[in-house]
């Protein structure tokens, strides 16, 4: 069985056996212009919940689209419990609700699609948060080059998650690898490592607690683990700082 599968006509159909299931839906991210089905609902940001239907081999099924170009994340609803979807290995593991994904290739390929350029890598560093006592992890991509160039310090852009998100959130869903490697290879960007920390915190990251204990992660661990381990250009000069807002889609 497939799931999720992606027609040329870029329609997508997702399929889940569940024969004793009194009820399944599927929450996707298919934005607000897609035609859905009677009874679907949005649940939050960007998200659809939407209702499928049984065949008498015990599937469920749901074809929605076409889906513009993108990487969409969804899982199942299955009698009102969230599942991911186990016929498909891409899983974006991690903070408040894992999620499976898919793609969407486009024609031409889109900015963010794995091309046949130079690639670099991805580094996940593990660290002792200070004055918490517990562990977390931090992604690090390098560029392309890095490891052939032992005397190159490099900029670095420290990349923060959306609350509740997990270290590994834009290298999965947001391909700050690909978008990487398509500039570099186009000229239109110049080799930096970009520093990805956890952003969740078990809870509400706004609370005015929450970001004092992010900021100080940040300034205490994090780029210090940073500097002391890779080679960077140390200080203000060779920092910046990005992040994402949530969107209502």
């Amino acid at each position: 069985m497939t799931s999720p599968e992606v027609a040329a006509d870029r329609r997508v159909t997702f399929r889940l056996k569940a024969p004793k299931a009194a009820e399944v839906a599927v929450n996707a991210s298919v934005g607000p212009t897609v035609a859905r089905p009677p009874g679907s609902f949005k649940d939050q940001p960007g998200q659809w919940t939407m209702p499928m239907r049984k065949d008498a081999d015990g599937v469920w099924s749901l074809t929605v689209g076409p889906l513009e170009p993108d990487v969409y994340r969804y899982n199942f609803v299955l009698d009102g419990v969230r599942v991911l979807d186990l016929a498909n290995r891409n899983i974006n593991a991690g903070g408040d609700v894992p999620w499976s994904y898919f793609d969407v290739p486009g024609a031409p390929p889109r900015f963010d699609e794995t091309r046949d350029v130079a690639h670099g890598s991805v580094q996940i560093r593990t660290y002792r948060v200070s004055g918490r006592g517990i562990l977390h992890k931090v992604a690090i991509y390098v560029p392309p080059g890095y490891e052939q160039s032992p005397e190159r310090r490099y900029p670095v852009l420290y990349l923060f998650q959306g609350g509740g998100d997990a270290e590994e959130g834009w290298v999965r869903l947001g391909r700050v690898p690909q978008i990487q490697e398509n500039l570099l290879a186009a000229g239109k960007a110049k080799p930096m490592l970009v520093v990805m920390p956890i952003g969740d915190d078990n809870g509400d990251a706004t609370r005015p607690e929450a970001v004092a204990a992010f900021n100080h992660e940040i300034l205490n661990d994090v780029i210090p683990l940073v500097e002391r381990n890779n080679r960077v250009v140390a200080g203000p000069g060779g920092r910046a700082v990005a992040g994402r807002a949530n969107g209502d889609t």
